[in-house]
């Protein structure tokens, strides 16, 4: 009696192929739908290091003022507008100034604005 040998398998089969390229296909879709969020975190993230630098630079401004001239006022660094309060100044030697923060950036749900505010509070010490 002979026997026969089943033909050795080579290669995929169609349903395999298929399979495949709708795992691959589902990924790629994945990472090119998060491409433009990508890039839009970027592009805030820029934005968001130059507003905090323009504060960190009127920070430095009024720390180096001497305490009796520390008063009301604005600036503009770059695209923003950098204003500052002092908003208590006790008799014990402390003023506590309030910094905000105007100009561009992303608001997350509404997308890029002119419009973004920041605020900051310091105290200095006389």
């Amino acid at each position: 009696m002979m026997t026969t040998r089943p033909p050795e398998a080579n290669g995929f089969s169609l349903v395999e192929v298929v399979a495949a390229m709708v795992i691959l296909s589902t990924g790629i879709l994945a990472m090119a739908a998060s491409t433009g969020y990508v890039f839009t975190r970027l592009g805030d993230s820029g934005r968001s290091t130059e507003r905090s630098l323009a504060t960190q630079q009127v920070i430095e401004q009024l720390r180096s003022m001497p305490f009796a001239n520390v008063q009301d006022g604005s600036t503009t660094i770059g695209d923003f507008t950098v204003s500052w309060r002092v908003v208590s100044q006790p008799s014990s030697g402390l003023k506590t100034v309030r910094i905000v923060n105007q100009g561009p950036g992303y608001v997350m749900g509404q997308g890029w604005s002119s419009t973004v505010r920041d605020s900051t509070e310091i105290t200095l010490l006389r």
